[in-house]
């Protein structure tokens, strides 16, 4: 009866140790964000050149790669450079691990705070795809620097396709959910160590009830005194019981990481599985996209280059119009001048006409208007810069000339003056 009592005392001990140790332990927040893994295909051709994740037979292989991603140094130092922290203080806080049977990584935060765990794991998340997309579109350029010195058609039909890639991310990573703080701590779990804790207490209870019977069936028959016997008894059960008591301790161990596993791996997997076929459903369209903008990206390149030109040509258009617009205000106030001037040449010659003689006014002089226009018509492009003001002198002295176009002798100064070099242009070459 006695032993009954000790193994219940011992039971309720070991639970009641359980208890306290998941409300008295240090809480331990696990913050989760997830990255999707989209391996380029082994025989794909584009990111020749470029280091990228390949896909393998191995798929465990290549999630490890992906998972190394997001431990360098690099990467933990720009996440506690982010932080404010020490990159010790990060490294210690963090677990990359593969969602086993998927091509998703889960990049784990683990601290006392949760929101801090939470900052922990999307800060190194951040910091891993930022440094893999740097590493990428420095290769692209450097593929494309050593693509641009060849001339071949394929060189050309590779440059072409690497330019759509430059300023993008990594193709291979996607960020699948952002960590947010848990609700609950990771560990101690009650629904864990308490059922570990009764476990392991019924398993002392088991041994101090059912030991003495057995280690009484195994003692040999000898003379000995009863208390030597009873003490015998007592110190191998004792050794029985340290023994019992540090497999039970190790495999309290062994449980207790082996729930912390199956936690992590298995806390929404359901969630988990439905999110992953909607990014393979969304994968299935973005490749569709990706083939219909590759297609419309030719279209526009060749838009492009066809626009490029045009616009040269309007460029050029546009320069020789501002030219000639300047051109013709020089012009235009060149004019304005003139017919300044020879409005006050005509008004000299209406005082002349006043006071001269009527006979001398109708006195016919020596040119005409359609010799001075034969003039201008054949020999005006050798002066460009006067047509418009010869032609401007002829529409005032038609005014003035009979019905045979003979001018009066009145309008021979200015006829010579104004027609001086065309007429000697005229008489060189008759």
């Amino acid at each position: 009866m006695r032993r009954w009592i000790v193994a219940a005392l011992v039971f309720a001990l070991a639970v009641g140790a359980a208890a306290a140790y998941t409300y008295a332990a240090p809480k331990r927040y696990d913050a989760i964000s997830r990255v999707v893994v989209h391996p380029v295909p082994a025989g794909e051709t584009t990111y020749a050149g470029v280091d990228v994740l390949r896909d393998s037979q191995d798929q465990d292989t290549v999630m490890a790669t992906a998972a190394a991603y997001f431990e360098t140094p690099d990467v933990v130092g720009a996440a506690a450079d982010q932080l404010g922290t020490a990159a010790d203080g990060v490294r210690d806080h963090l677990d990359v691990r593969p969602l086993r049977g998927s091509n998703v990584l889960q990049v784990v935060g683990q601290d006392d705070h949760a929101r801090r765990a939470a900052e922990i794991a999307n800060a190194v998340r951040q910091a891993g795809i930022a440094q893999r997309t740097a590493r990428f579109q420095a290769q692209v350029a450097a593929v494309l620097d050593k693509l641009g010195k060849l001339g071949s058609v394929e060189a050309r039909r590779r440059v072409v396709d690497l330019r759509s890639l430059q300023g993008r991310p990594d193709p291979t990573l996607e960020t699948l959910t952002v960590a947010t703080a848990p609700e609950d701590a990771a560990w101690p779990e009650a629904e864990v160590v308490i059922p570990a804790g009764a476990g392991i207490g019924f398993g002392l209870a088991a041994l101090i009830v059912l030991l003495p019977p057995l280690l009484r069936r195994a003692e040999p028959i000898a003379p000995v005194k009863v208390d030597e016997k009873r003490e015998r008894a007592l110190a191998d059960r004792e050794r029985a019981l340290e023994r019992r008591s540090d497999a039970i301790a190790q495999r309290e161990r062994e449980l207790a990481a082996a729930v912390e596993d199956a936690r992590a791996a298995t806390g929404d997997e359901k969630r988990l599985a439905r999110r992953i076929a909607e990014v393979t459903k969304r994968e299935q369209g973005m490749a569709r996209q990706a083939a219909e903008l590759k297609q419309r990206e030719q279209t526009l390149r060749q838009r492009d280059k066809g626009l490029d030109d045009r616009t040269r040509a309007l460029d050029e258009r546009e320069r020789q119009l501002a030219a000639r617009g300047s051109e013709l205000d020089a012009r235009t106030e060149q004019l304005a001048e003139r017919s300044g001037a020879l409005d006050e040449r005509e008004r000299e010659v209406e005082a002349r006409e006043a006071v001269a003689e009527p006979e001398r006014l109708q006195r016919p002089g020596g040119w005409a208007i359609p010799d001075l226009d034969r003039a201008v018509a054949e020999h005006a492009d050798a002066h460009p810069d006067r047509i418009e003001e010869w032609r401007y002198y002829l529409h005032f002295l038609r005014e003035h000339a009979d019905v045979d176009g003979r001018l009066p002798a009145t309008f021979d100064p200015l006829v010579e003056e104004t027609f001086g070099e065309l007429l000697t242009d005229a008489s060189a070459g008759a």
